[in-house]
C-alpha cells in the first residue's frame, strides 16, 4: 500500500524540490511518477548523493514533513 495518494499532486511537487530528489518531475500519475516513464530521471550519481544526504541529515527531509 502507498502513503503517497494520501499527498495532493502541488504538496509532492514542492516536497522534491526541498529535498532535491532528481529532476523534481512528478508530472505523471501521483502514485506512479517515481517508476519511470516520462517523469522523474535520476543518475547514479544523483542517487548517490541524494543517499548521502539522507544519511547526513542534510536533504531536508524532516523540514517536509
Amino acid at each position: 500500500m502507498s502513503i503517497l495518494p494520501l499527498f495532493v499532486k502541488e504538496q509532492m511537487k514542492k516536497r522534491a524540490k526541498a529535498v532535491k530528489y532528481a529532476n523534481n518531475n512528478i508530472s505523471s500519475s501521483l502514485d506512479g511518477f517515481w517508476l519511470g516513464g516520462e517523469s522523474i530521471k535520476i543518475s547514479l550519481s544523483e542517487q548517490v548523493n541524494f543517499i548521502s544526504s539522507l544519511v547526513k541529515k542534510t536533504a531536508g527531509v524532516e523540514e517536509c514533513f
